[in-house]
């Protein structure tokens, strides 16, 4: 049996990270920007206070370069919920999907993609989950 020196660990991490570096969405191929177009309905979770309600996000359009536009219904007790909020900064890059509210600036989203599901956690008050499907 030959044996294995140093030079061939080095040829295979280079590999490894030149494929990395080609594909930096982890194996998963960036999404058509018309997939993400449409409605999708779930639930948020706040752990601490055990408490959930309903999410619907509407996303009317995305742009070539990524940038989307849209609203999110949160059902529940804050005075931005239950009603139609329209998504600041809408970025869809890779898998992601990331935006805020200007209704409430603490609230940062970026949803992750897969098929027809999306989840994220989000941090404002408390550490909020989220999870939707189209």
């Amino acid at each position: 049996m030959a044996k294995r020196g140093p030079s061939v660990l080095i040829v295979t991490l280079l590999l490894v990270s030149v494929l990395a570096a080609a594909n930096p969405s982890g194996g998963q191929a960036a999404l058509d920007p018309k997939s993400v177009v449409g409605d999708w309905k779930g639930e948020y979770l706040v752990r601490s206070q055990s408490y959930s309600n309903k999410v619907y996000v509407t996303i009317k359009s995305v742009t070539e370069d990524g940038k989307a536009a849209g609203t999110i219904y949160l059902a529940g007790p804050a005075p931005y919920h239950n009603k139609d909020l329209q998504l600041v900064d809408a970025v869809l890059k890779d898998n992601k999907l990331s935006f805020k509210i200007a209704e409430n600036p603490r609230l940062f989203f970026d949803f992750a993609i897969k098929g027809n599901e999306m989840s994220a956690v989000v941090l404002g008050v408390a550490q909020t989950e989220f999870t939707l499907k189209k």
